[in-house]
């Protein structure tokens, strides 16, 4: 099985990955606008995915937080 959580357009790196319980939890470092540059991502958020029906869904919103 393949599947992409973080969409590439989304500019978001995964910097902790764990399966726990059956879900994927990761956190995630992103950008609060199109003009932060690349090397220096100023949004940290954690994510969590669960196995559902087929296909992962995400089971928590966003809680991001500037770095």
């Amino acid at each position: 099985m393949v599947a992409t959580l973080v969409a590439p357009k989304a500019r978001e790196t995964v910097t902790d990955f764990a399966v726990r319980d059956g879900a994927v939890l990761t956190t995630l470092l992103g950008y609060s606008t199109a003009d932060v540059p690349s090397c220096c991502p100023d949004v940290k958020e954690t994510a969590k995915w669960q196995w559902r029906n087929g296909t992962f869904v995400r089971s928590t919103p966003g809680n991001a937080q500037n770095v």
